[in-house]
């Protein structure tokens, strides 16, 4: 019992030892900034249609739908046609919006831990979903670094370049989705 208090007592004194002196030099700590690292959900989205795998599922699923049509499968048909509908809808939003790609970055999750020490990042978030910064933070971004997982990097740097810097609302979205009408129609 007097090793476990021994113990405990020794621990406490580390503790406020180093508070004590977190206290004392408080710029030590505000001088070093937290690194996260950020990315534009839009070119990721881009950068997954130019992969293989994407492509791939696209012509299988247009392959399958002329086969239905042609054996007579009305209802696989309109299965795969809804399929294709809601594949190129959530594609739009996540291309030209701010909806989530996290079903993309899923495929090259093995890979992101290595982008994000090589950054020296704490952690990579979607830049759209930052709510709130201060002076204590740096983004780092690395739209580019998660897209060349995807493709080659060369094409998707002159398109992120070209992007407007502010992604469509999602309302403006779904209506043009929806009814193809934008505010500036």
């Amino acid at each position: 019992m007097k090793k476990l208090i021994f113990i405990v007592l020794t621990i406490l004194l580390i503790v406020m030892q180093n508070s004590v002196s977190a206290v004392e030099n408080p710029d030590d700590q505000a001088t070093e900034k937290a690194r996260i690292g950020i990315y534009d959900s839009r070119i990721i989205a881009v950068a997954s249609t130019r992969t293989e795998e994407f492509m791939q599922t696209i012509q299988k699923m247009k392959s399958e739908h002329q086969d239905a049509i042609s054996s007579g499968d009305t209802i696989q048909a309109k299965l795969l046609e809804k399929k294709g509908s809601t594949i190129q809808n959530i594609m739009h939003k996540q291309a030209f919006s701010t909806y989530p790609v996290t079903d993309i970055l899923e495929k090259v999750k093995d890979k992101i831990p290595e982008v994000a020490e090589k950054a020296n990042v704490s952690c990579i978030v979607n830049k759209w979903a930052i709510a709130y910064q201060n002076e204590n933070i740096e983004y780092i971004d690395l739209t580019l670094e998660l897209a060349a997982l995807l493709t080659d990097s060369e094409e998707i740097k002159i398109m992120y370049s070209q992007f407007p810097e502010q992604p469509e609302s999602l309302i403006e979205m779904e209506m043009a989705i929806a009814f193809g009408v934008t505010d500036n129609n």
